[in-house]
This record gives C-alpha cells, structure tokens and sequence, in this order.
C-alpha cells in the first residue's frame, strides 16, 4: 500500500512539470478534455501529501523569485500553469511557503498586463491567498489595495475592481476589523482625491476658488472613474455590516453621495447601496446585524438626495 501510494505521488508530481512545460502548446490549441482529467488526477494525487505539495510548489515557484526570473514566452506559459495550479491549493499551503516563493513570483505581474493571462492569473492566486486566510495577507492588504485603486482604469475593468476590492476587504472583515477599515480607508482617500463637477459650497475663499478651478477643468475620465470608485466603496457596505466600523462607513459614504453633483453617477451608487443593503443582485445584502441600521440610513439618505440633492452633510 505505502509504495502504491508513493508511485502514485511520483507521477502525479512528473506529471504536472510535464504539463507545466508543455503549457505554450496547449494555450495556442485550448486544453481538451483528456488534459484536463489527467492534470485533475494528478492534482488530487498530490493534495493527499501536504508535505511533498508543499516542497514541490515551492521548489516550482522558487525559480520566478528570483530578482531577473526567467521570462521567456515558454517559461511565461509554464508560470500560468503553475498560478492556476496552485489557486485551488491554496489552503494546505505553508505560509512560509507562499511568503517565500509564491508571492514574490506573482508580485511583477500585478501591474502590468502585457500578457494578459499571465495578469490575471497573478490576481486570482493574490485573490486566493486572502480567501485561504494566509499570514502574508495582513501585509499584503495596503500593497495590494494600492496595486487594485491604481491599476483602474487602465489595467482593471470596474467588474474586475468590484471583486477583487470585496473579496479582499471580505477576508480581512472576517479575521481583522481593523485591517478591514484601513483598507477601505485607501479606497475613500482615493475618491477624496479626485475632482468633481461643480463645488457644493458658496464661500468664496482661496482655498474653495481654487477646488472649483480644478473641478471645472477635470477631465470626463476622471470624473467617471470617482463615480466608478464611489460604486466600490458602495460594495464594502456589505462585508463591513458586521463590525464595528459599519456606522463609520455609512457616515463616510453618506457624505460623499450628497457631495456627489452628477445626478447619473448618484443614481448608479444609490443602486448599488440598495442592493447592499436590500440583498438584490445575487450577492446577498448586509448582514442581519446591520440591515436596521442600514435600511433607516438608506431611507434618509434617499429622501435627502431626491429632495435637493444637495443636503448637508450630518450623521449617520
């Protein structure tokens, strides 16, 4: 039996370099059904070992570490292979491991997306180490809430913004509040950053003249993507409705959607806050914990925003 099982680990272990190395030629054909069962097999094979999983993804992985990893369009192909391999791995993984190996081979792809599955495929394995609760998240978190507010819109669609923003706030909520706050803190940092239409206030001071100079000559683009980023604060309603730090982020977000003068953008973050807080749209609402408070917010929220839309900024 113990020597079944190690030849069974053996080749499930030459099997996937095999099919590491031969993964350009499969990206240009599209995998087909055999490929994919064996590499499934293979995998399984090998979850029922942590240890050899753990020593072969490190000693795989270890080699795109490096300060000038290989970077060839084969060796590119492979490290594709590996990042969607160990996605679903992710769990059994040692933090050691995936703080030596893994992350520092995934890091140089975060921002560039040349190759484009090779971007991708470096956000869903970060995304992973965050849904698997690794130590490595609590340091990633600020880096990587950099990586996601800078890399829209040029890099990132808003879709892809939205999940990997509450995925990882999610994760965070659920082991640390507060890490959990601060990383919705970049996000509200970067809306305050940015320009609006018009000027909500009638004081004529230097400082006041010179917000409406810039706000007036803000460009379209950017205008937009502070109502894209006001959507994705909107989504952190949910996994933030059961910690503390919910009546916070309801004062903070009330404040920004009244100073918000686009009626369109309004519009689209108060839909998005609905659903957080109603459950719609197929990702569930706010947690019960929450939804009286937030239900009372949204109400008033409503009607001040309907009534003028340009209420004064108050309490939650």
């Amino acid at each position: 039996m113990f020597s079944s099982l190690c030849l069974l680990l053996f080749v499930a272990i030459d099997t996937l370099a095999i099919y590491a190395n031969l993964h350009f030629i499969v990206a240009r054909v599209g995998p087909f059904t055999v490929y994919k069962d064996t590499v499934a097999t293979a995998a399984t094979n090998l979850l029922t070992n942590p240890c050899e999983l753990n020593t072969w993804i490190d000693t795989v992985f270890h080699e795109y570490a490096q300060p000038t990893p290989p970077h060839s369009p084969a060796h590119q192909h492979r490290l594709v292979f590996l990042m969607n391999l160990a996605e679903p791995m992710m769990a059994p993984l040692e933090d050691s491991v995936v703080e030596r190996s893994v992350l520092p081979a995934v890091y140089p792809y975060l921002t560039s997306n040349v190759n484009r599955e090779l971007f991708e495929s470096a956000h869903s394995l970060v995304l992973a180490v965050f849904a698997a609760k690794k130590a490595a998240a609590r340091e990633l978190s600020p880096v990587y809430a950099r990586v996601l507010i800078e890399g829209y819109p040029t890099l990132l669609t808003i879709e892809q913004l939205r999940t990997a923003y509450i995925t990882m706030v999610q994760s965070l909520a659920e082991t640390d509040d507060a890490l959990a706050w601060l990383t919705v803190q970049h996000l509200m940092r970067k809306i305050e950053s940015l320009p609006v239409a018009t000027t909500t206030t009638t004081t004529t001071t230097t400082t006041t003249t010179t917000a409406a100079a810039a706000a007036a000559t803000a460009s379209p683009p950017a205008l937009l993507a502070r109502s894209h980023y006001l959507i994705v604060l909107a989504d952190q309603l949910r996994p933030l409705s059961s910690v503390g730090f919910f009546r916070l982020l309801l004062r903070s977000l009330r404040s920004l959607i009244i100073r918000e003068p686009n009626a369109f953008a309004r519009h689209a973050v108060m839909k998005v806050v609905f659903e957080a807080i109603a459950g719609a749209g197929g990702n569930g609402g706010v947690s019960e914990i929450g939804k009286v408070e937030g239900v009372k917010w949204f109400l008033t929220l409503k009607k001040d925003v309907e009534g003028s839309g340009n209420a004064r900024d108050g309490g939650c």
